[in-house]
């Protein structure tokens, strides 16, 4: 009689503890942690510990931390997680200063350019040596980190939110968004931009290399149908086309998680592939946004028969490096191709 007491007393009260043991756990967890919510980080006590998370590759200590628990719906501006303007000044200060005859001749139509602050040296010459102040638009387009959820049919989310930088206020062409929103993939979608950092690494460099220019930010969701997303180029090169002159930026790392001597042979192929603009080998290339370069070959041409993108534009190599270069581990590299698509004479 009293063993079947217990047994009905444990089975009354077994799922109260259990209860009560989840609930602690989830206690601690929060303590010593953080949480996603619609897109939006919750930032708890060890800010560090985040970045080292969500940056690991990154040099994550140095910069200013601007986090905030807000909301973005809440927020006027955002801003880029690393907001110092001592550490472009540094960076800059480094690089080759190009007559500006030299700068305001470049024909430069689109670039590529990595999102990790840890090759922030690189990225601050690349975007001098592509610098030119008639610039009146950017497109910046970069991979869904997070894998966010999109809509069936919507390929891209884009923002009208004003950027704070160093350098002062990048300002969206809203006109620009109001239009491509228009197209049936294209959305507005303010939180996925608080915590993207392909968008967020880039927005600085660009404020201070195209001081005059608005950003038209794009974050592309996770696909490999190529096809669909060259046509979407295609179809937003013709939309912006007669809105001044406009350089399409996409922001990619590209090999993950290998050797060092990995990396170089997988590069190697990587920009052979930018270099030919054969559509055919797209997933022989190794970067963390495939979708992105599908999007850009569409932006450059319309395709011939054979799938290869004419020859009106080149693809020019500015630097290939990975995180060896900048002291990261050599079993563990990202690796970082540069360059640019000039229009030919």
């Amino acid at each position: 009689m009293v063993k079947t007491k217990n047994k009905v007393l444990l089975i009354l009260f077994a799922p109260v503890l259990l209860s009560g043991v989840f609930f602690y756990g989830y206690i601690l967890f929060q303590k010593n942690s953080f949480s996603f919510y619609n897109s939006t980080i919750k930032f708890e006590e060890n800010e560090k510990l985040l970045r080292a998370v969500q940056f690991k590759n990154e040099e994550l200590f140095e910069g200013e931390v601007n986090y905030s628990k807000e909301k973005t719906k809440d927020r006027k501006k955002l801003k880029s997680f690393f907001n110092r303007k001592k550490d472009y000044q540094e960076v800059f200060a480094q690089c080759p200063e190009k007559e500006s005859s030299q700068k305001e001749n470049r024909r430069t139509i689109a670039g590529i350019a990595p999102h990790h602050f840890l090759a922030k040296k690189s990225l601050a010459c690349f975007y001098n040596n592509i610098s030119r102040s008639s610039i009146e638009n950017v497109i910046l387009i970069g991979p869904d980190h997070f894998h966010n959820t999109f809509p069936e049919k919507i390929s891209f989310y884009t923002t009208k939110k004003v950027w704070e930088t160093p350098f002062g206020d990048l300002l969206p062409n809203e006109k620009i968004i109001s239009e491509i929103t228009k197209l049936p993939f294209i959305r507005e979608n303010d939180d996925i931009f608080l915590t993207e950092h392909s968008i967020y690494t880039e927005i600085p460099f660009i404020k201070k290399v195209f001081p005059q220019a608005k950003i038209v930010p794009l974050v592309v969701k996770n696909g490999s149908d190529y096809q669909s997303f060259m046509k979407e180029g295609e179809r937003l090169k013709n939309l912006i086309k007669d809105s001044g002159e406009t350089i399409l930026l996409v922001s990619s790392d590209f090999t993950h998680h290998s050797t060092n001597k990995e990396a170089i042979i997988k590069d190697a192929q990587s920009i052979k592939i930018l270099k030919t603009k054969n559509f055919n080998k797209i997933n022989k290339i190794t970067c963390d946004c495939r979708s992105c370069l599908a999007v850009l070959f569409g932006y450059l041409n319309k395709t011939n028969s054979n799938n290869t993108i004419s020859d009106n534009y080149q693809f020019q190599l500015f630097a290939n490096k990975n995180s060896t270069n900048f002291g990261g581990a050599d079993k563990n590299v990202t690796s970082y191709v540069m360059g640019e698509y000039l229009q030919n004479d």
